[in-house]
């Protein structure tokens, strides 16, 4: 399986996705022409984009390019694969689990049965207005977390498992509303097997 999302040339969207994202504002109301900016998906703090459900895995890869108007100290997230609760979720972003757990630049796993988290954090706060490739992966026991293809941490599974979960997968947002991006998203991409740098 690969999920590929707002990229350029040949690359090809995961099940005829073909690019098209539906962007969900807070207030529920739908508007499928919002958030693009040049190529790239512009995220306003809300929810995001959600995209069709992927598959369960306990490997995988996935990965976007970010750019961040406001290093605010709040979480930021890039992509979070998630449902309400603890349900396998994976974050990645700016302070992804909250800056109170995260520091910096980072993913989590969130485990669904043990309810504990696996936490991979850079400890590098963004620049405003700057391009980074973040990028995090999983080999079944370790969560690896990449900086511009330069891995910047890596965590041993603190629960039982690494998987991410088969439910609502966001780019660009956060399901409650609070810790989504406030900049741009590009070429997201996600992988059913474990990539390095």
């Amino acid at each position: 399986v690969t999920a590929i999302i707002g990229g350029s040339g040949d690359d090809t969207a995961y099940d005829g996705f073909n690019n098209q994202l539906t962007y969900q504002s807070a207030d529920g109301v739908t508007d499928i022409n919002a958030g693009v900016s040049s190529g790239a998906y512009q995220g306003n703090d809300t929810v995001g984009f959600e995209i069709p459900n992927l598959p369960l895995s306990n490997t995988w890869t996935m990965m976007a390019w970010g750019y961040f108007f406001n290093n605010n100290n709040e979480a930021q997230h890039l992509i979070m694969v998630d449902d309400s609760g603890w349900n396998d979720d994976v974050l990645l972003g700016y302070n992804a689990d909250g800056p109170a757990l995260t520091n910096g630049m980072s993913a989590v796993h969130q485990d669904s049965n043990a309810q504990v988290r696996t936490i991979a954090d850079s400890g590098i706060d963004p620049n405003n207005n700057t391009w980074y490739h973040l990028a995090a992966t999983s080999d079944g026991n370790v969560l690896t977390f990449y900086l511009d293809g330069v891995q910047e941490a890596s965590q041993t599974k603190q629960g039982n498992d690494l998987n991410w979960g088969s439910t609502q997968h966001l780019i660009g947002g956060h399901r409650l509303s609070t810790r989504g991006l406030e900049g741009y998203i590009d070429d997201v991409r996600f992988y059913n097997t474990t990539l390095s740098g």
